[in-house]
C-alpha cells in the first residue's frame, strides 16, 4: 500500500501481478497442491488490495481462507450480501462484524423493497430491535412497509396515524385482525375529520382528505356518539340548515363553545335566515333564539382574552403559536406572535392588508404576525359576521312587515 501511494505510476504493474496470480490460482492443472493454491490467491488478493480493487480482492481473500479480510473488502465494495454471507459461515474479527452489521442494516433498509427490509431484519436480534432501529433513524416509510409485510397492520396503521396520514391509517387498521383495530380505526376517522374541518373555509369546500374520510365513514364501525359527530361535520360542510339547527341547539344547550360557534355560524350561512319569511311563527321564534345564541357565543369569544390561546380553538380558526426559536434573546417576541395558516378564515383578509411576495394559487403560504394584531383581526371579523346576521334579520323583518 505504501509503495502504491508513493509511486502511483506502478499501479498498472500491481494490477498485472494480481491478475497473473489470480489466473494461476484458477488453473488447477498447473497447481495441484492446496496450500500453493491458497497462497496464489492470497498473493492475488493482496495485490488487488494495494490498488485498491475491493471486489476481486474480497473474492481472492475468500478463496485464500482469509475471512476477515474478505468480509472487509466486500464491505468496502458495497457488496453487503457477500459480506453478510461470510459473517454467517465463518468467524471474523468481532469489531469488523459489528461494523458490517450496522452498515448492512442501513444499506438494505435504504433499498426499501421488502426482501431487502427482511435482510436487514435478520441482522437484528428480533423484530422489535429492527423496528427500534427504523424508528430511531427516521425510516418511517420502511417501517410501515415492514410492518405490513409481517402482517402487523395495526402497528403500521399507528405509524401512519402518528404522522397525520389518516386515510392510510384507517385502511391499514381495517386490514388488521386484532380486535382493537376497529375501535382505533373509528377514533382515527374522527380525529382526521376534526383535523380537516375549519371555521368558514371548510363550508362547501371539503379537502380531498375530508371527502375520503366521509367515504370511509359510510361503512365504519362507529358508536352512536361517533355517528352523531360525523353527521355534524357533514352538516357543516354541506350547510344543511335543518340538521345544523338541531346541532346548534344541542351544542349551545350543552355550552360546548367550540361546536356551538361552528354549528351556529354554519347555520347562519346555510340559507336558513332567508326561509324565515315563509316560516311559521313558532319556527321564526326558534330561529331568532338561535340568532340570539349566536350573538352570545360570538361576544363570549370576543370578550374572553385567553380563549384564543386554546389549542382547539386555534385549530378551528386556522392559527397557531409561532414556533419557538433557539435564540433566547428572541423568546419574548416569538411568544407574542401567531401563525395564520391558509385554512384560516382571516388568511385572505390578512393578505389583502399586507405587502408580500408572489403567492402560489394552489398553496398559499402561512403568515406570521404579532399576536395582538391577529387576535384583534379575529375578533373584528367575528363581530362583522354577527353584524351580517343582525342586518339579515332586520331585512327579513322589514320584508315581513311589508305584507302585514
Amino acid at each position: 500500500m505504501r509503495l502504491a501511494e508513493k509511486h502511483p505510476n506502478r499501479l498498472p504493474a500491481f494490477l498485472n501481478v494480481a491478475r497473473t496470480f489470480d489466473r494461476l490460482a484458477q488453473d488447477g492443472n498447473i497447481i495441484g497442491d492446496s496450500e500453493s493454491f491458497r497462497l496464489l490467491y492470497l498473493n492475488a488478493a493482496e495485490s488487488y488490495a494495494v490498488l485498491p480493487d475491493h471486489a476481486p480482492a474480497a473474492n481472492a481473500f475468500l478463496k485464500a481462507r482469509k475471512y476477515t479480510d474478505a468480509a472487509y473488502h466486500y464491505r468496502m465494495a458495497g457488496m453487503f450480501d457477500e459480506a453478510v454471507e461470510v459473517m454467517k459461515l465463518h468467524t471474523i474479527d468481532p469489531d469488523l462484524a459489528e461494523s458490517i452489521t450496522y452498515a448492512a442494516k442501513f444499506f438494505f433498509t435504504t433499498k426499501q423493497d421488502i426482501p431487502s427490509l427482511h435482510k436487514a431484519w435478520r441482522l437484528c436480534a428480533d423484530k422489535e430491535e429492527y423496528l427500534e432501529f427504523l424508528q430511531e433513524n427516521g425510516f418511517e416509510e420502511q417501517r410501515v412497509s415492514f410492518l405490513d409485510s409481517v402482517a402487523e397492520h395495526e402497528e403500521a396503521a399507528q405509524v401512519r396515524w402518528d404522522a397525520g396520514d389518516y386515510v392510510s391509517a384507517i385502511l391499514r387498521f381495517r386490514r388488521s385482525y386484532k380486535l382493537s383495530s376497529k375501535q382505533k380505526a373509528a377514533r382515527c376517522l374522527l380525529e382526521g375529520m376534526r383535523a380537516n374541518v375549519f371555521f368558514v373555509t371548510s363550508y362547501q369546500n371539503p379537502s380531498d382528505v375530508l371527502k375520503r374520510l366521509f367515504e370511509l365513514s359510510q361503512d365504519a364501525n362507529l358508536s352512536a356518539d361517533e355517528q352523531t359527530e360525523v353527521g355534524f361535520f357533514r352538516a357543516v360542510i354541506d350547510l344543511k340548515p335543518k340538521e345544523l339547527k338541531q346541532y346548534a341547539k344541542n351544542y349551545s344547550n350543552a355550552q360546548h363553545t367550540l361546536r356551538a360557534i361552528l354549528a351556529l355560524d354554519a347555520w347562519t350561512r346555510s340559507g336558513a335566515l332567508d326561509e324565515m319569511t315563509s316560516a311559521s311563527d313558532a319556527e321564526v321564534a326558534e330561529d331568532l333564539l338561535l340568532c340570539q345564541r349566536f350573538g352570545s357565543v360570538i361576544k363570549a369569544v370576543v370578550r374572553d382574552t385567553g380563549i384564543l390561546d386554546s389549542t382547539n380553538i386555534q385549530h378551528l380558526f386556522g392559527i397557531s403559536s409561532a414556533a419557538v426559536q433557539a435564540d433566547e434573546t428572541q423568546a419574548q417576541s416569538i411568544d407574542s406572535q401567531r401563525t395564520i395558516q391558509p385554512t384560516s378564515f382571516i388568511h385572505a383578509l390578512v393578505l389583502a392588508h399586507i405587502s408580500r411576495g408572489p403567492q402560489s394559487a394552489s398553496k398559499p403560504d402561512p403568515i406570521t404576525l404579532p399576536k395582538n394584531a391577529v387576535d384583534d383581526m379575529i375578533r373584528r371579523t367575528l363581530l362583522e359576521r354577527l353584524n351580517t346576521v343582525i342586518d339579515k334579520v332586520d331585512i327579513v323583518a322589514r320584508r315581513s312587515r311589508a305584507f302585514e
